[in-house]
């Protein structure tokens, strides 16, 4: 597309783009659940969040969460990660996502030295492609990290599942 006075140059968005257009969340634990805000900026789960069911490309549904961790001194590269995020509803779990396949994004500008990170947006699937199955119902976050090697149990965050639009 040209340019004009009236026409803005359009280009694709990066990570770095949107992480420098972002303002560093407050993470007050060594990891933190969260999600993207609007602006695509990790911001901090809140408890009794509403969290809308995804369909995704291949038929199942999911909800998208992040996670982000603070170290207590700012380091040139992320640390290793390994996790598992849970949905459980009155004590069964409902989805589920692990990986140990994590790369970690930088919550500082570029070229510095980072003390806090986060993942891009992952699904938690759900066992069921049926939407209406899971929609409205209260549940949980849950999720086990391991960074540096310990083992991390999250606080469960309360939050609601909403139907997919």
């Amino acid at each position: 597309m040209l340019a004009t006075q009236d026409a803005p140059v359009l280009r694709d968005t990066s990570d770095v783009d949107i992480a420098l257009a972002c303002e560093v969340p407050a993470i007050t634990q060594p990891v933190v659940l969260g999600r993207d805000d609007a602006r695509w900026c990790f911001e901090v789960l809140p408890a009794d969040a509403m969290l809308t069911i995804v369909r995704g490309i291949q038929g199942g549904i999911h909800v998208e969460v992040r996670l982000a961790l603070t170290l207590a001194v700012a380091t040139p590269e992320a640390p290793p990660i390994e996790f598992e995020v849970e949905v459980v509803h009155d004590g069964s779990t409902i989805a589920r996502f692990a990986s140990s396949l994590v790369h970690l994004q930088s919550l500082r500008p570029a070229n510095s030295a980072s003390s806090s990170w986060a993942t891009a947006a992952f699904p938690v699937v759900f066992a069921s492609a049926d939407a209406s199955l899971y929609a409205a119902l209260p549940a949980e976050l849950r999720a086990r990290v391991v960074l540096l090697e310990e083992a991390i149990d999250l606080k469960p965050v309360p939050v609601y599942l909403v139907a997919p639009p």
